[in-house]
């Protein structure tokens, strides 16, 4: 990650360094759904503000 989530206090602001974490971050889970209308409650809205996320795939990579 390159900033922490632009929410809150931070919204609007320039972005503030991601503070660092120790080991390999997992990824195994895809990231939240940006704000949106619900497909089928159209008076709700699902989803997260914290959305600006990029998923990277790439063939299997041998290891050896």
């Amino acid at each position: 990650p390159f900033a922490e989530a632009p929410v809150g206090e931070r919204r609007f602001r320039l972005p503030v360094p991601k503070k660092p974490w120790r080991g390999v971050r997992s990824a195994k889970v895809s990231a939240p759904y940006c704000l949106q209308m619900h497909t089928f409650f159209l008076d709700r809205i699902m989803g997260v503000e914290d959305c600006l996320q990029l998923n990277v795939y790439t063939p299997k990579v041998c290891l050896t």
